[in-house]
């Protein structure tokens, strides 16, 4: 079974950390009002998801340009 990780920004109280995540645990997102940060539904996420610095168009391209390993 191949795999396709991305790799996004955690913008979660500003610390700016890298999160490599499967692609095929992705359940949705959702950006935020301000503007600044989107919400990404992971499996790997037991509670309301991961809050990221990428917008939404920006995770659909890093999906798209993502290659199985």
């Amino acid at each position: 079974m191949n795999i396709r990780f991305i790799t996004v920004t955690n913008n979660y109280n500003q610390k700016k950390t890298k999160m490599v995540l499967s692609v095929n645990g992705i359940q949705g997102m959702y950006a935020h009002e301000n503007g600044r940060s989107t919400t990404l539904k992971h499996d790997s996420h037991n509670n309301c998801g991961y809050e990221v610095a990428e917008s939404v168009e920006q995770i659909l391209k890093l999906i798209k340009e993502s290659k199985a390993i």
